[in-house]
């Protein structure tokens, strides 16, 4: 008798194309919709009026971090016309290509479906950053979708980790040559992003060790310094100088340090778990739980190398800013990539898996799919609210109102120029509004304002994040019970 012959699925050729349309069709949709409509970050303005300038040649502002990334947030507007949405075009096309550069990594060495899994834990999981404090609960974005300078920082970094895996593997000048140019286009917008390098440069050396290879990270190393110095070009004679000012400030800032908000109270310096806090206080504890799980199922069942590539691209970042005493929640992002990739892995692992595996991958998912469905609401829904919802209300009230405002006063300002803008109140009470923004008053209390508020009859409401209290006259004006 002839022997039995095996019946092996044939997966649907429609299938590929299918998962990579929905894929893109979603990054867009989450990257695009509404894109203009959450009012300015106040580094956003920062770097927008920077970028505007530069591009016009006037490259005296916000020399604070190099300029790559400045540049990139003004070219739309200065291609296009000046707002929120243009300068926030090409940090969400970075947050796209970030996305692409872990499926052409992960595809690479295990498959053309764990790299969509990888693709799909960065396109469809929340990436929150936490970029706001509002007490319990934070304001929930994707850094992509606004003008931050860590959002190509974190594209370079993706794009060194996948030029870094050829090198690592098949030894080279060109590679070598293209990953150094990688990390310099990272460390180009921000310099944080040079903490990859180390990742890349363990890779290289894990895989081999001679003469040879340290000639060619002398090689990528020499090319990342060379490709982060042309970022300096437009400068000319004055590039010294102002990679010395950037220098300077970075180091001026570190000895100074930043108030952090973590884990509950207030730190003048930023403690070893402050990451961990940040993870939870911007996911939830569930969610967090679920993030360790789907990582170690990564590290268990996926049998290959670039399980612990991702793990270093994930723990490295972290633990270089760390060191920093200046730990804002939105650092963080750089290291994001490689945690969604683990993620997809680790459910892709699961899920492949017969019997029990299969029934954990799915209950593992079901946290991750609530959160998306969540997130992917929150995105469709995006209404005006905070700054721009406040300049529309003040603009009801008498002209040149005076406010009290606990917050970003650039910001403010910005959505109602005619407004007179003080920080404590004054004797007799007399303002159209106080405005508390809960950023603010966590990181400096002042239980004895919102007291003196509260006597004063003021008509209170939310404006998005912010609490807001507004004269009688004022709210009646606009229509505010």
């Amino acid at each position: 008798m002839p022997a039995a012959e095996t019946s092996v699925p044939v997966e649907p050729r429609w299938a590929r194309p299918v998962a990579v349309g929905a894929l893109a069709v979603m990054q867009a949709f989450l990257g695009l919709w509404r894109l203009a409509t959450p009012s300015w970050h106040v580094d956003e303005l920062i770097y927008a009026l920077a970028g505007r300038a530069y591009l016009a040649g006037d490259l005296t502002p916000t020399r604070e971090h190099p300029p790559l990334g400045k540049y990139l947030i003004g070219l739309p507007q200065a291609l296009l016309f000046e707002s929120a949405g243009t300068a926030r075009l090409l940090p969400t096309v970075a947050g796209a290509l970030t996305g692409v550069g872990l499926f052409l990594l992960v595809r690479r060495t295990l498959g053309f479906w764990a790299g969509v899994a990888a693709w799909a834990g960065w396109v469809l999981l929340p990436r929150s950053v936490g970029l706001m404090e509002t007490g319990t609960h934070l304001e929930m974005v994707r850094l992509e979708r606004l003008a931050f300078l860590d959002v190509f920082a974190a594209t370079g970094m993706v794009a060194a980790l996948v030029a870094g895996w050829w090198w690592a593997r098949r030894g080279g000048w060109l590679p070598a040559l293209v990953t150094g140019a990688c990390v310099g286009l990272g460390v180009a917008s921000k310099l944080p992003a040079a903490s990859i390098g180390l990742v890349v440069a363990g890779a290289v050396l894990a895989h081999r060790r001679g003469w040879r290879e340290v000639a060619e990270l002398g090689v990528a190393g020499a090319t990342s310094v060379a490709v982060f110095a042309l970022s300096y070009l437009p400068y000319g004679r004055a590039a010294p100088d102002a990679v010395r000012y950037m220098l300077e400030f970075q180091l001026e800032h570190a000895a100074g340090g930043h108030l952090v908000y973590a884990g509950g109270s207030v730190h003048a310096k930023p403690p070893w778990w402050v990451f961990l806090a940040y993870q939870v206080e911007a996911d939830g504890r569930v969610l967090t739980a679920a993030t360790a799980a789907a990582v170690v199922a990564a590290l268990v069942l996926v049998r290959h190398p670039v399980r612990w590539y991702l793990l270093a691209a994930l723990v490295v970042p972290l633990a270089v800013l760390t060191l920093s005493p200046v730990v804002i929640r939105h650092y963080r992002y750089v290291a994001l990539p490689a945690q969604a990739a683990l993620i997809g892995l680790g459910l892709w692992a699961l899920l492949r898996r017969p019997g029990a595996w299969r029934v954990a991958g799915a209950v593992l998912a079901l946290p991750f799919a609530l959160a998306s469905v969540r997130d992917v609401h929150r995105i469709a829904t995006l209404e005006v609210s905070d700054y721009q919802q406040l300049g529309q209300v003040l603009d009801a009230a008498e002209p040149e109102p005076t406010v009290v405002l606990r917050g970003p006063s650039s910001v403010a300002a910005h959505y109602a120029p005619e407004a007179r803008w003080r920080r404590d109140l004054p004797d007799d009470g007399e303002v159209a509004a106080v405005v508390l923004d809960p950023t603010a008053m966590l990181r400096q209390p002042d239980p004895g304002l919102e007291a003196r508020v509260a006597d004063l009859g003021y008509v209170e409401t939310t404006m998005g994040r912010l609490r807001v209290f507004l004269a009688p006259e004022v709210a009646a004006a606009a229509g505010v019970g």
